[in-house]
C-alpha cells in the first residue's frame, strides 16, 4: 500500500531514520526533496543548475567513496582516493569505531590529501566525492532544464520549436526535389558560405570607410611637372598634390567600378600660371546645375578672373563619378 504522512513543521527524529525500501528503479514523477534507495545507494531528487535529476548521497558501489585503511599509527596520513575531484567530505574513525578529528587536512592534487593529527594514530577514513553525478536512468513524462528547454514524449523542443531527431531529418530529406539529398545540402551549404563570405567582406568594407574623425588621409605630392602629362591614380589616395611648372595635361585613371562612388582632391599650386589641359570633366554650374561649356567658362561663372585657376596660390579640385570614371564630374572647392 502506498501512503504518504505529510508534516507541515520541522521533523525532530531521536534516533534513526530508516529507508527500508531498496528500489529497483527510479520512481515515476519524483517531487524535488525525495530521498530513495537504489541498489543500496541513497540518492535525493535535486535540482542542480536549473535541471531536476538524481544525485548519489552517497555510493557504496565504489562509484564515488574510497575507504583507507591505517594500520601503521602515524601523525600524517596520506590519502589517495583518486576520485578526480577537489570537492568531497570525509570522516575519521579509531580502531575502536569511535569518530575523531585531525587537527588539519593538506591538499595535494585531486586526487590526493593529507590527515594530519596531534600524534601518531591508527583507524580508517571514508571519503565521497560530493561532486560526482551519475544518472544511472531518469524516469519522467516532462523534464524542463531552464525555461527555453523542454523533454517529453514528443522530443525536445527549444523556446517551443521542436528539436528534429536524425530520423525526422532524413525524412524531410527524402522529400527534396533532388534525387541527391546530400548534393542538396552541399549547394546550400556553398550558398550559406559565399553569402557569409560576402557579408563579412561588405562588413569591412564599411568599417574601413566610415569616417570617425580620427583619420588622416594620405597626401600624394606629384612634386613640380614643368611638361608632359600628369596621371592622378586614384586608388592610391583621395587627396593628391600638383605643383605646375608649365604647360601640361591632367588625367585621372583607376577609379572604383561601377556603382561604388569614387572622388579625389586635387590641391594644384600656380595652376593658372600655365596652359592646364583637363580630362573630360562635367563642370556643373553652381546656380543651376547645367553643366558649363568649358573649364574657363566654369571658372569665371564662379567668379574667377579671366577664367583661369591661380598664378600663384593654392586651388583645390574636387573630382567624383559613379560609373568608374566614364561620366567625371568636377569643381572647385
Amino acid at each position: 500500500m502506498n501512503a504518504e504522512v505529510r508534516v507541515l513543521g520541522n521533523l525532530n527524529v531521536v534516533g534513526s531514520l530508516i529507508l527500508d525500501e531498496n528500489n529497483s528503479e527510479f520512481p515515476l514523477n519524483p517531487k524535488p526533496g525525495t530521498l530513495v534507495i537504489k541498489g543500496l545507494n541513497l540518492f535525493a531528487y535535486l535540482t542542480i543548475g536549473g535541471m531536476q535529476t538524481w544525485y548519489p548521497l552517497v555510493t557504496l558501489n565504489g562509484g564515488n567513496t574510497y575507504i583507507h585503511n591505517q594500520g601503521l599509527p602515524m601523525s600524517q596520513w596520506t590519502i589517495s582516493h583518486n576520485l578526480d575531484t577537489a570537492q568531497f567530505w570525509y570522516q575519521c574513525q579509531d580502531e575502536l569505531g569511535q569518530m575523531m578529528f585531525p587537527s588539519s587536512i593538506t591538499p595535494i592534487d585531486a586526487n590526493s590529501f593529507m590527515l594530519n593529527f596531534a600524534s601518531p594514530v591508527i583507524g580508517q577514513v571514508v571519503v565521497v566525492g560530493t561532486d560526482t553525478l551519475q544518472l544511472n536512468q531518469l524516469n519522467a513524462s516532462l523534464i524542463k532544464i531552464g525555461a527555453e528547454v523542454v523533454i517529453d514524449i514528443l522530443g525536445m523542443s527549444i523556446s517551443g520549436s521542436r528539436v528534429l531527431s536524425e530520423t525526422q531529418i532524413d525524412a524531410k530529406l527524402a522529400l527534396l526535389p533532388s534525387s541527391d539529398p546530400t548534393a542538396a545540402i552541399a549547394a546550400g551549404v556553398a550558398i550559406e558560405t559565399a553569402r557569409a563570405v560576402a557579408v563579412e567582406s561588405t562588413k569591412a568594407n564599411l568599417s574601413n570607410n566610415i569616417y570617425t574623425g580620427a583619420q588622416a588621409m594620405t597626401n600624394v605630392n606629384k612634386g613640380t611637372v614643368v611638361n608632359g602629362t600628369v596621371d592622378f591614380n586614384i586608388s592610391q589616395s583621395n587627396v593628391q598634390e600638383l605643383t605646375v611648372g608649365g604647360a601640361l595635361a591632367v588625367t585621372l585613371s583607376n577609379w572604383p567600378a561601377t556603382g561604388i562612388f569614387g572622388d579625389v582632391i586635387i590641391a594644384v599650386k600656380n595652376g593658372g600660371a600655365y596652359a592646364m589641359t583637363m580630362p573630360n570633366v562635367i563642370w556643373q554650374l553652381p546656380t543651376t546645375g547645367a553643366p558649363a561649356a568649358s573649364f574657363s567658362a566654369y571658372l569665371t561663372a564662379i567668379g574667377r578672373a579671366s577664367g583661369a585657376l591661380q598664378v600663384a596660390g593654392t586651388d583645390f579640385l574636387y573630382f567624383y563619378t559613379l560609373d568608374g570614371g566614364v561620366t567625371i564630374y568636377g569643381k572647385v572647392l
